[in-house]
C-alpha cells in the first residue's frame, strides 16, 4: 500500500517508515475517543509498538517485519498479510522471484499450509532465515499474533507527505520540486476547538493540463496557507494527484470527472489504502 503507515480503527495495516528525522514525511494519528472527542497527532516516529509473533506457548517471540505487503527482495522477514489483500497481491505489490514460505493461522491458532482458510487470520510470508522460524513455529504448536493495537479501538493513522501544520506551527516544505508543484490534493486537519476537517482540491498538473486539458491544481505552500486560514493546529496532505484523489459526499462525486481523471496507464483495480471514510451513526 502506498500510505507506508495505515492504522484503521485501532489495527495495523503497514507498518511505519523507518524513524528519519531529516525526512519530509510524518505519520498522522487520528483517536477517535467515542464519545464525541477526536484527537490528532503528527510525529515523523511510530507512536505504537508493531504486533509480536508469538509460539511455543507464549515462550518464543519476534517482532514481525512488516504487515500487508510483500517481503522485499534480499531481506529475511516476516510478513502478515490479510487475506483480502493476498488476493489481490500481485496486483498493488507486485511479484518477486524470491524464496518464499507462506502459511495462515487457522482459526485453532496453528499453522497452515496454503490460502485462505476463511475462517482463520493472517497470512505469514516468511523469506531468508526468517524461514526457519517460520517453521520452528508451525511444529511447536498454535502461535499468536495480534494486529490490533491494545486499548485503542478508534485509533486511525495516515502518512501525512508531508505534515502542513503540526502543534500550531507551520512545517517545513520539502524540496521545490514537491512544494511547488501543482497537483490535485486531499489533507486531514483539526481545529483548536476540535472540529475536524476533510480538504479536497481539484485540479491537476501543468503536464496533464498540456496533454489532456483541465485547471491547475495548487502546491503544497498553498494547501498549507489554506491549513492557516482554516485555523488548523494539526494538518497532514495525503498521498494525492490526480490519478488517485476523489471526494464523495452522499453519494455524489465532488469535483472532476473520475471517469476522465482516474483512468491511468496503471489502471489495474488495485486495492490501496488511502481512503478516509466518515459514517453517521445514525444510518
Amino acid at each position: 500500500m502506498p500510505t507506508a503507515i495505515s492504522i484503521t480503527e485501532g489495527k495495523w495495516h503497514h507498518e511505519p517508515d523507518p524513524y528519519n528525522p531529516d525526512s519530509w514525511r510524518s505519520n498522522f494519528y487520528l483517536d477517535n475517543k467515542g464519545n464525541g472527542e477526536i484527537e490528532t497527532m503528527i510525529d515523523k516516529r511510530s507512536l505504537f509498538p508493531m504486533p509480536v509473533f508469538k509460539w511455543a506457548g507464549g515462550k518464543k517471540s519476534i517482532t514481525i517485519d512488516g504487515i500487508d505487503r510483500m517481503p522485499e527482495p534480499g531481506k529475511d522477514e516476516l510478513i502478515a498479510m490479510d487475506t483480502m489483500v493476498a488476493e489481490s497481491a500481485p496486483l498493488s505489490h507486485g511479484t518477486h522471484k524470491i524464496p518464499l514460505l507462506k502459511m495462515q493461522i487457522g482459526e485453532d491458532g496453528y499453522l497452515y499450509d496454503g490460502y485462505f482458510i476463511e475462517s482463520g487470520g493472517p497470512l505469514i510470508l516468511a523469506t531468508g532465515e526468517k524461514q526457519k522460524i517460520l517453521k520452528e513455529a508451525a511444529a511447536a504448536g498454535p502461535v499468536e499474533l495480534d494486529l490490533n493495537i491494545p486499548g485503542r479501538p478508534g485509533l486511525n493513522a495516515w502518512l501525512a507527505t508531508p505534515a502542513l501544520v503540526q502543534d500550531g506551527e507551520n512545517s517545513p516544505m520539502p524540496e521545490p520540486f514537491y512544494h511547488l508543484d501543482f497537483h490535485t490534493r486531499t489533507a486531514l486537519g483539526q481545529s483548536a476547538d476540535g472540529k475536524f476537517y476533510l480538504i479536497y482540491v481539484d485540479g491537476t498538473s501543468v503536464n496533464r493540463i498540456a496533454s489532456h486539458g483541465g485547471r491547475f491544481g495548487v502546491t503544497l505552500y498553498q494547501m498549507q496557507k489554506l491549513a492557516n486560514h482554516l485555523g488548523l493546529i494539526n494538518a497532514a496532505n495525503l498521498d494525492d494527484g490526480v490519478f488517485s484523489s476523489i471526494m464523495v459526499i452522499d453519494g455524489k462525486v465532488m469535483g472532476q470527472d473520475p471517469e476522465f481523471h482516474m483512468i491511468t496507464p496503471y489502471d489495474d483495480n488495485r486495492w490501496v489504502g488511502d481512503m478516509v471514510l466518515i459514517v453517521d451513526d445514525e444510518d
